[in-house]
């Protein structure tokens, strides 16, 4: 009784496949043709700083602005937290109540200072990026 694969189902090979690293780097870089310099080529084919600049800002402008939409739909949360233990405290005149309509308040006043923060930093950033578009023109 033969127990296994016998003879095998691998393949067996005798080269060693290369890395595309060593393959890659062997490649010269294409020659330049007439008076261009490397310099000259650099520029013509790179992006300029100001709009490197430009990309970076509006990403990050992206990135605040998702940031203060979150924000604001958990403000709108803690403002509706906020109104049900105002109403509870009220109604109960409980200590633990009135302790905790006094904590939702807080939350809520935090929410608001960092939707004002990120809404700040928003307008900042987008009137420094408009100067740079400016100056491209």
């Amino acid at each position: 009784m033969n127990l296994g694969t016998g003879s095998g189902i691998r393949t067996h090979t005798s080269l060693r496949p290369t890395d595309f690293e060593s393959v890659a780097s062997a490649i010269p870089p294409p020659r330049l043709v007439g008076n261009d310099t490397r310099s000259d080529t650099y520029h013509r084919y790179s992006m300029d700083r100001r709009e490197q600049r430009i990309f970076r800002l509006n990403d990050e402008i992206e990135r605040l602005e998702a940031e203060l939409s979150q924000a604001r739909t958990e403000l709108d949360v803690h403002r509706h937290l906020a109104d049900d233990a105002a109403r509870d405290a009220a109604v109960s005149n409980s200590p633990i109540d009135r302790e905790e309509a006094r904590e939702t308040s807080a939350d809520v006043d935090r929410f608001e200072r960092v939707v004002e923060v990120l809404g700040s930093r928003i307008v900042k950033i987008s009137a420094g990026r408009d100067r740079l578009i400016h100056k491209l023109d």
